[in-house]
């Protein structure tokens, strides 16, 4: 048997029952299968986690862009687009970038618009600046095609622009396993599962988990649960109850819920 490592990224947790929280999703229909292929008695009704949720990562100041040294200034009623996915520690899976964007050199009034390239330019502006002035703003943009985000000139001149990252969000990594280590709900980001013996399974997700936090809990049963991300795109799951006489741990299948944070 294959014991859970204790290491800072394996989480242990026991669960006797499971409550239905006010952010939780009690599934009325679309149930998985309730047969216990470990235990006598019944199974409770399984409670999937919320999907499609997003985690906000922060990150210290980096700088994209300074057009004073690159492109030039940007002129009024024009667009421009930065590469924002794979630079200063943004994921290609963000979804959303926190930005800081500061004009400098403006040679009139204006106002800046932020927004996700290849999307149609919104009526809101992030920032307006009078001429030669220095004007700081921070706003959260969508990204958009080719991993990029827009920033558009409105007014009457042109202004150099300095847009530094700050943040950005993405799916979370989140799923509930069947007994049989099928996928009874997951986010986009997960790619598929199985299971490998009584009570171990294997997760698979679309991106580098090394270095990210996994966490597991069971279902609706008086059994343990533990997560470890491993070298690569998988997380390995444990779940196993203990022998009333020897307290040693048993192997057995369970319905369980799991998340990566990374």
């Amino acid at each position: 048997m294959r014991r859970p490592a204790r290491t800072a990224s394996l989480v242990m947790v026991g669960v006797l029952a499971v409550t239905v929280a006010s952010a939780g999703l009690a599934w009325a229909s679309g149930r998985p299968d309730k047969t216990d292929r470990s235990r006598s008695g019944p199974v409770p009704q399984v409670v999937a986690p919320a999907k499609a949720d997003t985690v906000f990562v922060p990150l210290p100041g980096c700088r994209l862009a300074d057009t004073r040294s690159g492109g030039g200034a940007i002129s009024h009623g024009t667009s421009r687009a930065f590469h924002v996915t794979g630079s200063c520690g943004v994921p290609g899976s963000a979804s959303s970038v926190t930005l800081s964007l500061t004009t400098v050199n403006e040679t009139a009034g204006g106002n800046l618009t932020v927004f996700a390239t290849g999307t149609t330019r919104p009526l809101a502006t992030a920032l307006s600046f009078a001429k030669s002035s220095i004007v700081t703003s921070s706003t959260v943009s969508p990204v958009g095609s080719g991993g990029k985000v827009s920033v558009y000139v409105g007014g009457t001149g042109s202004t150099q622009l300095i847009l530094d990252v700050t943040g950005y969000t993405e799916p979370q990594v989140e799923g509930l396993l069947n007994t049989d280590g099928s996928l009874f709900s997951a986010t986009s980001r997960v790619v598929g599962s199985h299971r490998n013996s009584a009570g171990a399974y294997v997760v698979t997700v679309d991106t580098d988990v090394t270095n990210c936090s996994a966490t597991a809990t069971t279902v609706g049963a008086a059994a343990y649960a533990a997560a470890e991300t491993v070298p690569g795109n998988t997380v390995h799951i444990d779940t196993w109850t203990l022998d009333p006489a020897t307290h040693a741990a048993v192997p057995t299948d369970e319905f369980v819920n799991f998340t990566v944070v990374c």
